[in-house]
């Protein structure tokens, strides 16, 4: 009695999960395994419940042995769910990029509506700071986006009149007047996320071929069932309940415990490894499609390297003081929101440095900074690629994997312009 009160519960959860798929799979004309998962457990059950009632002194019972078919491949299930959800973030975190406002011009009026509201032919306004609710083209205006969340590139790209930009990019510097061009399910982003949607409910190819499998296996195993079950009770003397012990053991040791367990949990294990190294796999079929993968192309920018700068030397001619230049490039890159002169405003920020006073500082778009001091000295901090190794100071600034130089031009004495 104690024996069937802990498996009472395990079998309805059983019934309920494993009968639904087995309905449902044989009346699409295709037994799947789980067929045989409810055949096996519901028999030893049955046989077991009917030998208590009838019998309760005598040791037929085997409900230990259907609660141990459902628990296994219910955990099974388990970890095959677990690795898919562990998938499913990056398009949670896609999805998030969606749920912003838009600010829509009407009649000269500007209102603010839900992004889901925006209707192709709306003329919207983005401001610094907020993320492009649609795609759309650029009316009139200027700005850097930021269009890591789709690219990987961590730096901003410039746009202006008459550019496209992509819904869910961040504007990080500027504003704009735009009109959207495409919305709700026609966004660049969202059929990004219906396309990882339909990956991650792929199955892997070795699934597909244990249903295969199935479809043929079944039927077979309980004609087997049949046949032991007429050839005990009708060629020997062993009675009924021989016979019906014989058959059931037939569809138990067929229960596909191994195959429910060993798929789910080899996937969930190599998607589990992947994710702890930084790497993301939609799927059990993009493992499988591994094994037989002879050339890889990177995006390098967030997959080989991290998109986040770092100082790794500053090299000054004989008797410029090192404090000096410090404090140049702080007071120079503190006027701009470009990531690499945060990223230098950081690298310096506790060392030790001598405190400049600009007068004016002007952002060139893809060279660098030109400035202006109290005392009319002129100084420009770019992009070394824009001088002669031989003509200036260099700066080595480190992205891991990649280097950077940027070279700082300034006045080596007072009033004198470089």
């Amino acid at each position: 009695m104690v024996q069937l009160l802990l498996c009472v519960p395990v079998f309805i959860v059983g019934c309920l999960h494993f009968g639904k798929s087995a309905f449902h799979s044989v009346k699409g004309g295709l037994p799947n395994m789980d067929v045989l998962i409810f055949i096996g457990s519901t028999s030893a059950f049955v046989y077991s419940l009917v030998g208590t009632i009838q019998n309760p002194g005598e040791q037929y019972q085997f409900y230990e042995t259907c609660a141990t078919i459902i628990t296994l491949v219910l955990l099974g299930n388990v970890f095959e769910k677990r690795s898919v959800n562990q998938t499913t973030s990056a398009v949670k975190d896609l999805v998030k990029f969606q749920q912003v406002n838009a600010n829509r011009v009407i009649d000269g009026t500007v209102e603010v509506i839900n992004a889901r509201d925006v209707r192709a032919g709306d003329t919207l306004i983005v401001n610094h700071g907020d993320k492009i609710p649609v795609d759309g083209d650029i009316l009139e205006g200027s700005a850097s986006v930021d269009e890591a969340m789709l690219t990987g590139e961590s730096v901003p790209v410039d746009k202006e009149k008459y550019d496209k930009v992509i819904g869910g990019t961040i504007v990080v510097n500027g504003n704009f007047r735009m009109i959207a061009t495409k919305v709700g399910s026609n966004t660049i982003l969202s059929q990004i996320i219906e396309l990882m949607k339909k990956a991650q409910a792929a199955k892997p190819p070795v699934q597909k071929l244990g249903d295969k499998v199935a479809s043929i296996f079944v039927p077979a195993v309980i004609l087997i069932a049949v046949i032991t079950f007429v050839a005990t009770y009708f060629l020997t003397d062993k009675g009924l309940q021989v016979s019906l012990m014989n058959a059931i053991a037939v569809l138990v040791i067929s229960c596909p415990c191994a195959m429910g367990l060993a798929t789910p949990t080899a996937v969930m294990v190599g998607l589990g490894r992947a994710a702890k190294n930084g790497i993301l796999i939609r799927g059990g079929d993009t493992i499988e499609a591994v094994a037989n993968t002879k050339y890889i192309v990177f995006d390098k920018t967030g997959t080989l390297t991290t998109g986040k700068f770092s100082i790794n030397d500053i090299k000054v001619e004989d008797g410029v003081d090192l404090e000096h230049i410090r404090g140049i490039i702080v007071a120079i890159e503190e006027r701009s929101n470009h990531p690499i002169a945060k990223s230098l405003v950081d690298g310096l920020k506790n060392q030790p440095k001598s405190k400049l006073i600009l007068r004016s500082a002007t952002e060139e778009k893809g060279l660098g900074m030109r400035a202006e001091d109290v005392d009319g000295n002129n100084y420009f901090l770019g992009t070394g690629k824009t001088a002669n190794e031989n003509d200036f100071n260099l700066s080595l600034y480190k992205n891991q994997y990649c280097w950077h130089r940027l070279l700082l031009m300034i006045p080596l004495n007072p009033k004198r312009h470089h």
